[in-house]
């Protein structure tokens, strides 16, 4: 048994059985409450979180017109950081909270490239049609 309500590893539970995305890069938080994981869901890519309890409801931590990518969670699971990828622009890093709450652009990309280059990739330079 993991603790409390959490499921023993031989008792098997599908913890999103009435939810209808494709889970994946799933991880426990380290008190084995809950299961984070990452989902396509109308084009975007979200980071979910379920409790390890029968009957959960699956709840979805990041929000707003994203695709994440390259999700990384602190070692005491208190903060995530991801690139937010757009479809017009180039990807900023961003960090927020482990529940989602206080995101806050670093504006790592614009910091770590000259001005020029920054600009260009802004007005979409090099692109083609």
């Amino acid at each position: 048994m993991l603790g409390g309500d959490a499921i023993a590893f031989e008792q098997l539970v599908g913890l999103t059985a009435a939810w209808n995305l494709e889970p994946s890069n799933a991880r426990w938080s380290p008190d084995s409450r809950f299961i984070y994981f990452t989902a396509e869901t109308g084009g975007e890519i979200h980071l979910f979180r379920v409790a390890a309890v029968a009957g959960a409801k699956v709840e979805q931590v990041t929000k707003g017109p994203r695709r994440l990518n390259n999700l990384t969670i602190d070692k005491a699971f208190t903060t995530i950081a991801y690139v937010v990828g757009a479809h017009d622009a180039p990807g900023d890093l961003y960090a927020a909270n482990i529940d989602g709450s206080n995101e806050r652009r670093t504006g790592f990309w614009e910091r770590s490239r000259p001005r020029t280059e920054v600009a260009a990739a802004d007005r979409g330079a090099g692109r083609t049609q």
